[in-house]
């Protein structure tokens, strides 16, 4: 886990899930430059992820969405999703 690595909870997480990709540098500066859970829209991801003891308290089957405010900024990038074969199948 992060925690073991580090030896603490770190301060902030960014999460960029491997099916939400077009986003480029511009957009984690964009992100990085926040002090607040916040996320590009329209894609939603990346995450950057500030209230980390926070997420770490609640169980399990809770969605983040839902638990947590998150705010919303523009932010450069292609913000694709890649669920399907056609999806996949797009990118080539």
């Amino acid at each position: 886990s992060l925690i073991s690595e580090i030896g603490r909870t770190p301060r902030r997480v960014l999460i960029a899930p491997v099916d939400r990709c077009g986003w480029n540098k511009e957009t984690i500066s964009a992100l990085l430059d926040c002090n607040s859970n916040t996320s590009p829209m329209p894609s939603g991801h990346p995450l950057l992820l500030c209230e980390v003891d926070k997420v770490l308290s609640f169980p399990r089957d809770v969605s983040l969405r839902d638990h947590l405010s998150i705010e919303r900024i523009n932010a450069p990038g292609e913000h694709m999703n890649i669920d399907t074969p056609a999806d996949l199948e797009a990118l080539i």
